[in-house]
């Protein structure tokens, strides 16, 4: 499986919009699992980007 992904420190709105994801063969839509990798990798970088959070 060939997953997106995001360069350490290089997450911006076309790196997200202009991301491409695998169709599945013989049926409808796209890899799930790619998908999760690369959301999960978009919410780690916008968490260190973010900083530490205070309540």
């Amino acid at each position: 499986m060939l997953s997106p992904c995001i360069p350490h420190g290089d997450l911006t709105a076309a790196t997200v919009r202009d991301v491409r994801f695998t169709p599945r063969r013989f049926r409808a839509g796209y890899d799930m699992d790619e998908v999760d990798v690369y959301l999960d990798a978009v919410l780690t970088e916008l968490n260190r980007l973010r900083g530490p959070q205070t309540s």
